[in-house]
């Protein structure tokens, strides 16, 4: 399937996500902050980021900030899955939670498939499951 980077700082959240996405093929990489976030995502090879917004240390806006501004990581899809009924962010897919598993998994295939640079098929905001 792919590789996929969670971040996510509640561990209930974080271990349901790692659970489906492992059940569904994806090698799962964790984070609990932006910061661990974007180490993680120079490291390994990332295919898809599923982010939360609310986070300790450094939240996700500031990553996505961040990773749109190392031409090295701009390019990896991110998904935001997220509580907040406000919540907008440029360029990224937006799920609320509680999320649809069969949406999300969707939405990675789709945002893994897109071409390199070519957001635009990230740009869509779905409603909770």
């Amino acid at each position: 399937m792919g590789r996929a980077l969670v971040v996510e700082d509640h561990e209930p959240m974080l271990e349901a996500f790692r659970d489906l996405l492992e059940d569904a093929g994806y090698a799962v990489f964790v984070a609990r902050d932006g910061v661990e976030a974007l180490s993680v995502l120079r490291r390994e090879a990332i295919s898809v980021v599923v982010l939360d917004i609310g986070l300790p240390t450094m939240d996700g806006r500031t990553f996505r900030e961040r990773q749109l501004e190392d031409p090295r990581l701009a390019s990896v899809p991110v998904i935001v899955v997220t509580a907040d009924p406000r919540a907008e962010m440029e360029g990224v897919c937006l799920m609320r939670k509680p999320f649809d598993s069969d949406a999300l998994l969707a939405e990675m295939d789709r945002a893994q498939r897109a071409a390199p640079g070519d957001d635009a098929t990230n740009r869509r905001t779905l409603g909770a499951g």
